[in-house]
C-alpha cells in the first residue's frame, strides 16, 4: 500500500489540452510459486485508485473515481 503522483502530459500538437497532476492510492499483492528448486512462477495484482485528470480546457471532465487493475503472472530464476 502506498500513495504517489500520477502526471498526464498530453501529446504535443494537441489544441485546447493542459497537463495534469493527480495523487494516486496504490496496493497490491503477490505470491510465489516455487517449482523445482531455481525456478518459480509470480502471480501479481496491483490496482491504482485516483480521480481522473481535467485534460481539455473547453470540455468539462468529470473528475470520477476510477481505478487501473494490473493482474500479472512472471517466471522467476533464483540463483
Amino acid at each position: 500500500m502506498g500513495a504517489g503522483s500520477l502526471f498526464y502530459v498530453p501529446s504535443s500538437g494537441q489544441r485546447y489540452t493542459t497537463t495534469a497532476t493527480k495523487p494516486v492510492f496504490v496496493y497490491g499483492l503477490g505470491v510465489d510459486w516455487r517449482l523445482p528448486p531455481h525456478i518459480g512462477l509470480r502471480f501479481q495484482y496491483r490496482d491504482n485508485v485516483f480521480h481522473s485528470p481535467y485534460l481539455a480546457t473547453e470540455v468539462s471532465s468529470t473528475s470520477a473515481l476510477t481505478h487501473t487493475a494490473e493482474p500479472m503472472i512472471g517466471v522467476y530464476f533464483r540463483l
